[in-house]
């Protein structure tokens, strides 16, 4: 049997693919992953399969079992798959020899390098789809944070929870549609980070206690 593919799809911006990507998902007859994902490598002008993202975990992941026996598939994802990715549920219910992980541009790596920074000593979390009390781990860190967002638990969310565990004022960087054409990274205090905005595929990046 064939293993499939993981693909770490990037920020967003096609540009932003690796050619391994690509390749891979040249060579694969079947794409899993969202629907803005697989559409622009599936559809009328292509023989390649697409099954989207839908329902319970469980029964994507049976799909993506019973597809991968037949024909070569492959399992598109944003970013790395590596951060915060299907690759940890990928890897309970399959062997890693069943598969192969094919890297990608984190958001958050393009984010660093547009502000000019660098991120090996900042510590990565999310609190995209996950409870804010996943920041509680952060109380006494005086390290930079890069911490990925979601609409609920928004940046101005996110600093005020961050004040309220004591933090004092850091300079933050919030990100936006990094890649995409519409994208914005507006610099701010802790405290001063706007509620009265949407925000949509954000992260921020916060300097350590020392400085910039």
């Amino acid at each position: 049997m064939p293993k499939f593919y993981v693909v770490g799809m990037g920020p967003g911006a096609k540009e932003y693919i690796l050619p391994a990507a690509l390749k891979a998902i040249e060579y694969s007859k079947v794409l899993f992953g969202s629907e803005k994902l697989i559409f622009p490598f599936t559809g009328s002008e292509s023989s390649r399969e697409g099954v989207p993202f839908t329902g319970s975990l469980d029964k994507f992941l049976d799909k993506l079992d019973i597809h991968r026996q037949k024909q070569r598939a492959a399992v598109l994802v944003s970013g790395d798959p590596g951060f915060y990715s299907l690759l940890g549920a990928l890897k309970r219910r399959f062997s890693p020899n069943e598969y192969e992980v094919i890297p990608g541009l984190a958001a958050y790596q393009l984010a660093c390098a547009r502000i000019g920074l660098t991120w090996q000593e900042y510590q990565l979390t999310s609190v995209h789809g996950r409870p804010l009390e996943e920041l509680d781990k952060l109380a006494n860190t005086d390290q930079g944070v890069i911490i990925l967002t979601d609409r609920r638990n928004h940046p101005a969310r996110v600093s005020q929870y961050l004040k309220n565990l004591g933090w004092k004022d850091r300079t933050v960087w919030v990100c936006e549609n990094i890649s995409y054409p519409e994208e914005k990274i507006e610099k701010y205090g802790l405290g001063e980070i706007p509620r009265q905005k949407e925000y949509k595929l954000c992260l921020m990046i916060i300097s350590p206690a020392c400085g910039e």
